[in-house]
């Protein structure tokens, strides 16, 4: 069996606080390595929230030295940190999600960005398309928050091979039961496992739902936590799980191409 063991942060961020927040992932960091982890999940944005005053000011510097930091704490306790972070850079803002690892690094910009609360107005959204990491612990995708809402960009990742989906978020509570819904059927569809991470708490009228969790490559939740807590999830997961799943049903090889173009109506472009 490929175990390797895993944890899942769900906490409370400190908006507009990169320095609090960091000192209370460096405490998560080593708590989840004291444990056995070879890999912890933050939630979406952990070292600032959505933090308009600090979107308007940060610099690149300001990026540089945040990810210089994770990478000296993954080396430390020999784990791989994933989360996102506010990304400045010569063309504007991103929501950028990172795997920092003690051998290397891998980011992806959120590709889509949700208007219902304005992301939009602070963020570009990315371009680059899926990223799955080849790691020595395994083929880890990343997607963040809306993202998992999109069923036909998250297939790329299974297409990919990944066999863990990581995704950081800051899901409301308003719609936390379609968070919960969607953990499980994108695990379901594509068959890998799927570590996700929200944050609780409030900030500028919005609640966040909580309900980070581990779902299996057959969708059974393994581990979730409330909607008020802060928690640490932590388990065990077969990675030889996934291949044995797609092996027992090849939902992937069965798949009729042939028959998934999409005519849209608005400009009769094939898709």
């Amino acid at each position: 069996m490929r175990e390797i063991s895993v944890a899942v942060a769900q906490f409370r961020i400190r908006y507009c606080d990169i320095h609090g927040n960091m000192t209370y992932v460096r405490r998560l960091v080593e708590q989840a390595s004291s444990l056995g982890s070879t890999i912890i999940v933050l939630p979406e944005l952990w070292a600032t929230g959505y933090c308009s005053e600090l979107f308007r000011s940060i610099s690149i510097e300001d990026t540089t030295r945040l990810i210089d930091e994770l990478r000296g704490l993954s080396k430390d306790y020999n784990i791989y940190i994933v989360g996102s972070v506010p990304e400045k850079t010569e063309d504007g803002l991103y929501n950028t999600g990172h795997i920092i690892g003690p051998e290397n690094s891998w980011f992806y910009r959120k590709a889509h960005l949700i208007r219902l609360l304005g992301e939009h107005e602070y963020f570009k959204p990315g371009s680059e398309g899926v990223l799955v990491a080849n790691t020595r612990i395994g083929r880890l995708g990343i997607a963040i928050c809306y993202d998992i809402r999109f069923p036909e960009y998250i297939r790329l990742y299974a297409l990919r091979n990944a066999e863990i989906l990581l995704v950081p978020a800051e899901w409301p509570l308003e719609r936390i039961e379609h968070w919960r819904l969607l953990l499980r059927a994108r695990a379901i569809e594509n068959q890998f496992y799927v570590l996700a991470s929200n944050t609780i708490g409030d900030h500028k009228g919005v609640v966040y739902g909580g309900h980070s969790a581990i779902v299996d490559p057959w969708g059974e939740v393994v581990l979730e936590a409330g909607s008020r807590n802060e928690a640490l999830l932590v388990s065990i997961l077969d990675l030889d799980r996934v291949s044995s799943i797609r092996d027992k049903l090849p939902l992937l090889s069965d798949r009729r191409r042939d028959l998934y173009r999409i005519l849209d109506i608005r400009d009769g472009k094939n898709y």
